[in-house]
């Protein structure tokens, strides 16, 4: 008979689960900055569009810290709604 899990096992888990899917996106993004600007052209449409573009992979970077500052801000504005 199975018992139940306790409370921290299954947060563990989770947890486990979504430190690896950050570290996949982290490496992905390192791929679509570093990685793939050094490769020879493939034939692939895929690799050969990351390769030449310089745009939408510092958009990718670019856009973490401006939805921070807009959380950031938007938790500011209700803290000063809230307490006024």
């Amino acid at each position: 008979m199975r018992r139940a899990p306790r409370r921290g096992e299954a947060t563990c888990g989770r947890l486990a689960v979504a430190r690896s899917r950050a570290l996949a996106g982290v490496r992905a993004r390192r791929f679509c900055l570093f990685g793939a600007k050094l490769l020879p052209p493939t034939g692939n449409a895929l690799l050969d569009a990351l390769r030449s573009d310089w745009y939408y992979p510092l958009l990718l970077v670019l856009f973490i810290p401006s939805v921070l500052v807009a959380v950031f801000l938007n938790w500011l504005g209700m803290k000063f709604f809230r307490h006024n």
